[in-house]
C-alpha cells in the first residue's frame, strides 16, 4: 500500500469519526431542545392551573357575595310586606299577609339558592380548567424526560455505530498492511526462488 492510499485511508477514517462525533452530538442537543420546550410548556400549564383555581376561588367569592346580597333583598321586601300590612291594621300572623310572606320567603330562598349553584358551577368549571392543566403540566414533565432519555440513546446508538464502522475500516486498513507486507516467493528465471517485499 503507498504513502498516499494510505494517507486517503486514514483521512477517510478521521472523517468518518468525525461526523459520528457531530451526528452525536446532535442527537444529543436535539434530546436537550426539546427537553427545554417540554419544560417551559409544563411550566405554562402550571401556571394556566394557579390562574383557573384563582379564577374558581374568585368566582365562589363572588357567588357568596350576591347570594347574600339576595336574601338582604328577600329581607327587605318580607319587611315591606309586614309594615304595609301592620300600617292597614291586617294582623301580620294570619291569613292572607301570613301566605303572602311565606311565598314571599320560599322565592327569596330559591333565588338565593340558585345564584349560590349557578356561581358553584362557573366555579366548578374553573376548578375542572385547572385540573386539565396540571395533567398538562405532568404529561410535558414525562415529555421532558423520555427527551432527555430519547436524546442519550440516539447519541448512544449513533457513537456505537459509528464507533464500530470506523474500527472495521481500521481492520480493514490493518490487514491490508499486512498482507503487503507478507514474505512472497518468486522465481528469478533461473530456477531459483527469492522472497520480497512491497514497498509502502
Amino acid at each position: 500500500m503507498s504513502g498516499g492510499t494510505s494517507a486517503v485511508a486514514i483521512a477517510g477514517m478521521a472523517m468518518a469519526a468525525v461526523g459520528t462525533a457531530v451526528s452525536a452530538y446532535s442527537a444529543h442537543a436535539s434530546g436537550q431542545q426539546a427537553k427545554a420546550q417540554a419544560n417551559y410548556q409544563s411550566a405554562v400549564a402550571r401556571n394556566n392551573a394557579e390562574i383557573a383555581t384563582q379564577n374558581a376561588k374568585d368566582t365562589e367569592a363572588a357567588g357568596r357575595a350576591e347570594e347574600q346580597r339576595q336574601r338582604i333583598a328577600n329581607a327587605q321586601k318580607l319587611g315591606a310586606i309586614r309594615a304595609e300590612a301592620g300600617a292597614s291594621g291586617v294582623d301580620i300572623g294570619s291569613g292572607t299577609v301570613l301566605d303572602t310572606v311565606a311565598d314571599q320567603n320560599m322565592i327569596g330562598e330559591y333565588d338565593a339558592l340558585t345564584t349560590r349553584n349557578n356561581y358553584q358551577r362557573q366555579a366548578n368549571s374553573h376548578y375542572q380548567q385547572a385540573a386539565n392543566f396540571l395533567n398538562d403540566s405532568s404529561s410535558f414533565q414525562t415529555a421532558a424526560s423520555n427527551a432527555t432519555l430519547n436524546g442519550g440513546l440516539s447519541a448512544g446508538g449513533t457513537l456505537l455505530s459509528g464507533a464500530g464502522k470506523v474500527a472495521g475500516s481500521w481492520y480493514q486498513y490493518s490487514n491490508g498492511l499486512k498482507s503487503n507486507n507478507t514474505e512472497s516467493w518468486y522465481s528469478d528465471g533461473n530456477g531459483k526462488y527469492r522472497d520480497q517485499y512491497d514497498s509502502l
